[in-house]
């Protein structure tokens, strides 16, 4: 949850390839390979998607 944007984060963890995608995509990689956790999705708070949420499932 980001209460300072208003919106609920979706996060995948376990990046093996660098990337650009969310605000934690600057920080350094972890001496395994391992970079900073994905955004693969972003919800408004105060408009929930439920639809888009239940496809991050499947």
């Amino acid at each position: 949850m980001n209460f300072d944007t208003g919106e609920s984060e979706v996060y995948q963890g376990q990046t093996g390839v660098m990337h650009y995608e969310g605000r934690f995509a600057d920080r350094a990689p972890v001496p395994e390979g391992c970079f900073p956790v994905r955004s693969v999705a972003v919800f408004q708070l105060d408009e929930p998607d439920y639809g888009a949420l239940l496809a991050l499932s499947m």
